[in-house]
């Protein structure tokens, strides 16, 4: 808190509590994304799952089918105790404006609009068909659990054998989008934290847990440029 308080600059992948940048990332096709219908028997599965995790099947085709597959995955994580509502990045969005706090997006919908969805049609059957495979077989909640215990106990070696367990690194087209999904973004984002901090002002920056490990990271990025990490372990807090 004493960090937030001091900072003079708040920055986060998006300010998702700003109208226009929930606008944009709304429709895709702004972006060049074109919509890709799923196989019958995908959507099928797809429907299945929707109805297990009390997703919104009504309003669910309407989407691009990886925000299908995000959107189920996030209701889905609301039974191991992950609400998005409290999710740190809307937190950090509504503290800056209470605190009236200047907020900065590290990046624009356009980039995390195409590293989430861009890609070929059968790369994105393929993907789908992935992790609805995760969820059918039981493992996705296992590991959303493994994933939500190691950010909640500070486990950044259990972190960093995330491609380990995760099982979304099998096949080349997992790995490709992975890749997109991360180690892409992250040069970007360091780029922006590093202009953020050469205008002279204290920048608390936030970025999701998995631009935090591998050879790519966001620190690891930010070493390159000089900067040097320190990691600040904080003691045990007790749970209520």
């Amino acid at each position: 808190m004493a960090a937030l308080q001091s900072a003079g600059v708040i920055a986060l992948e998006l300010d998702i509590l700003d109208p226009k940048v929930q606008q944009q990332m709304s429709d895709p096709s702004r972006f060049g994304i074109k919509k890709v219908q799923l196989p019958p028997s995908l959507k099928l599965r797809m429907e299945t799952i929707a109805k297990r995790v009390c997703a919104p099947v009504e309003t669910l085709e309407e989407l691009h089918p990886l925000m299908q597959l995000i959107t189920v995955t996030i209701h889905d994580a609301r039974f191991s105790g992950l609400e998005l509502a409290y999710g740190s990045e809307i937190f950090l969005a509504g503290f800056s404006r209470g605190a009236k706090k200047r907020i900065e997006g590290l990046e624009t919908p356009e980039l995390q609009m195409h590293a989430l969805l861009a890609g070929e049609a059968q790369d994105i059957i393929e993907t789908v068909e992935s992790g609805l495979t995760l969820f059918e077989t039981g493992k996705q909640r296992t590991q959303t659990d493994r994933l939500i215990n190691a950010w909640a106990t500070r486990n950044m070696d259990e972190l960093q054998r995330y491609e380990e367990w995760c099982e979304c690194m099998i096949t080349e087209t997992d790995r490709k989008y992975m890749k997109g999904l991360l180690d892409d973004r992250n040069p970007h984002l360091a780029a922006s934290i590093d202009k953020l901090s050469r205008d002279g002002r204290k920048v608390f920056a936030a970025v999701g847990s998995l631009h935090l490990i591998g050879p790519n990271s966001v620190p690891k990025q930010l070493e390159k440029m000089g900067y040097k990490i320190e990691r600040v372990v904080f003691e045990e807090i007790a749970r209520h």
